[in-house]
């Protein structure tokens, strides 16, 4: 994403993860993190060191905490939301509930891992009958709409 940003004007990206967190409000979340060793305590280094090489740092701004924390003070528009987090439905609508009344016309949603069955419900029960997105488009895993314009 920052590296189409950085080819076209240059947008800003934020990062929402718990990165390294300690403490969070699902306990599912964390056993899941534990077993995929994505709880390492370099985990945020890592992901600088990673953008860095890409040459995208200056666009990129992580941000350590839950999304939904910080998407409920979300002043600024957003052009592109991506949704991949917790994998359950609890947790994917939240995200959707808080982050899609910020996306401007004409912006765009995309949800990663959007064939799993949390995220997939969201998709097909919440968002999708949500009248103010249009033009759907599935791959594997990832289902993307479009803002419209009304």
């Amino acid at each position: 994403m920052a590296s189409g940003s950085k080819s076209g004007n240059k947008a800003p990206v934020f990062a929402i993860d718990i990165w390294d967190l300690k403490k969070q409000s699902d306990p599912r979340y964390e056993r899941m993190r534990k077993k995929s060793g994505y709880n390492h305590s370099r985990i945020l280094e890592i992901f600088c060191k990673q953008i860095k090489k890409a040459g995208v740092e200056q666009l990129i701004t992580p941000i350590k905490t839950e999304s939904h924390i910080i998407g409920e003070a979300r002043l600024r528009p957003v052009g592109l939301l991506f949704i991949d987090g917790n994998h359950t439905f609890e947790s994917c609508n939240r995200d959707y509930s808080v982050w899609s009344k910020h996306v401007v016309k004409g912006g765009f949603i995309a949800f990663h891992d959007s064939s799993l069955p949390g995220v997939e419900k969201v998709i097909s029960e919440i968002a999708q009958p949500d009248e103010k997105w249009n033009d759907w488009q599935k791959t594997e895993s990832l289902t993307v709409a479009t803002r419209s314009l009304s």
